[in-house]
């Protein structure tokens, strides 16, 4: 098995670093079995849940845009959205800038 090597061992922004940097979250999300990206937006009042995605067989992957100060749970709850239904490995990605 090849590993990706390491973002840090390139500078800071560089091409090299972040090419690193996205092979390194790939082989992360590769293992993975479900993956719920979030971020927090200002503008919004009301949760915005996607619809979940196939990531590839066996996997599944959903964006989401939650107001500022609301946490992922109380998104879910006030979306009345399900959770993936799945006992496998599961991820929230923070995605904010």
């Amino acid at each position: 098995m090849s590993h990706a090597p390491n973002p840090g061992i390139f500078p800071v922004g560089s091409p090299q670093s972040r090419a690193a940097a996205r092979a390194l979250a790939e082989s992360l999300i590769s293992a993975l079995d479900v993956v719920e990206m979030y971020s927090r937006h200002e503008d919004l009042e009301r949760p915005e849940i996607g619809n979940w995605e196939t990531l590839r067989p066996g996997s599944m992957t959903r964006r989401c845009r939650i107001p500022a100060g609301m946490t992922f749970d109380q998104a879910l709850a006030i979306a009345g959205s399900p959770r993936a239904k799945t006992s496998g490995r599961h991820i929230r990605l923070n995605v904010d800038l």
